[in-house]
């Protein structure tokens, strides 16, 4: 497909994907690989949020503030945010994968992954970490010196998450869907008014993109 099938959009050199957009795939949260597809292949002007970034950054940044000074005070040297932000190419150069990590903590014989979210838990978070814990040590050389460990951060617990979780079959997953992400051709169209109302690619780009229900209720005797 040519940028002239999509408005305005700009097309990039070369495929750029997101982690989150693999881990909420992967995780079966969202169905439309075509909007990540997109993402990847596209830049382009996006919807308002729908919700409160505000509001969310700043809880947000109130549990890595916590974070890191508890694991300051058990002697780790703590990395945060934009000090974890990472660009890694895949192997032929073609694709590339970005993401930010929450936290990287270091020390002699250790070095721990966390990922703190503010919300309720989701099968993504684990997802997301899991690449993370898989990504970090080829792009971060802070990743490397040590035995690795994940945790995902809740404001109420604390989830341990060792390596021995990053199986085969998660990696073989992982390749999968940035295979299919990253492909010449995109794949088939999946909206749902849900994934769809959350989605910030307009309709000036996606002609299937669902903005309500049409579906029409009949008389039944069913229950």
């Amino acid at each position: 497909m040519n940028a002239a099938a999509f408005g305005n959009a700009v097309p990039r050199d070369n495929p750029y994907i997101y982690v989150t957009w693999i881990a909420k795939l992967m995780s079966g949260e969202h169905q439309c690989a075509w909007a990540a597809w997109f993402k990847a292949h596209y830049t382009h002007e996006k919807l308002p949020s729908r919700g409160s970034l505000e509001g969310w950054q700043a809880n947000h940044n109130d549990l890595l503030q916590r974070r890191r000074s508890i694991l300051a005070r058990d002697d780790f040297r703590v990395f945060v945010e934009a000090q974890n932000k990472f660009t890694l190419p895949s192997k032929d150069g073609r694709v590339s994968i970005g993401g930010k990590i929450d936290i990287v903590a270091v020390k002699p014989g250790g070095v721990v992954i966390e990922e703190c979210k503010t919300g309720l838990p989701r099968n993504s978070d684990l997802m997301q970490l899991l690449i993370y814990m898989l990504l970090g040590p080829l792009a971060l050389e802070k990743c490397r010196k040590a035995d690795l460990h994940g945790r995902l951060v809740y404001p109420d617990k604390v989830i341990e998450v060792p390596a021995v979780r990053v199986t085969d079959a998660f990696r073989t997953q992982f390749r999968l869907t940035v295979e299919r992400i990253g492909a010449d051709s995109p794949p088939d169209f999946t909206p749902s008014l849900q994934e769809c109302g959350w989605c910030n690619i307009g309709s000036v780009y996606c002609d299937a993109r669902i903005e309500s229900h049409e579906d029409e209720t009949i008389e039944h005797d069913v229950f």
